[in-house]
């Protein structure tokens, strides 16, 4: 809600089912000084708390995953496997 309302993108409702129609997103980014924190170091252990709580198995047994998770391990597989384009996109790349 507060993503939407301060980017003017769709909130979640309006966001299309299809991948290639998701346009148009709501998205913010913050940043926060730790270090300027009362206890910066107790701030580890509440992140860490956190994510051990998010990342609990769900009833049906797949695990939730937080914005950039995979990140670090997709790029380390897109630097071993090279970056996957789809075919026909990258055909059309060849012939430009």
């Amino acid at each position: 809600m507060i993503a939407a309302l301060l980017s003017g993108g769709r909130a979640t409702h309006q966001i299309a089912v299809g991948p290639e129609e998701e346009t148009a997103l709501s998205q913010i980014f913050l940043a926060f000084d730790l270090a300027s924190l009362s206890d910066p170091r107790g701030a580890d252990a509440v992140v860490d708390a956190i994510l051990d709580y998010a990342q609990q198995p769900a009833r049906d047994g797949t695990r939730v995953r937080y914005p950039g998770e995979r990140t670090i391990e997709t790029r380390r597989q897109n630097l071993v496997d090279g970056i996957p384009v789809e075919a026909s996109v990258w055909e059309l790349v060849l012939n430009v």
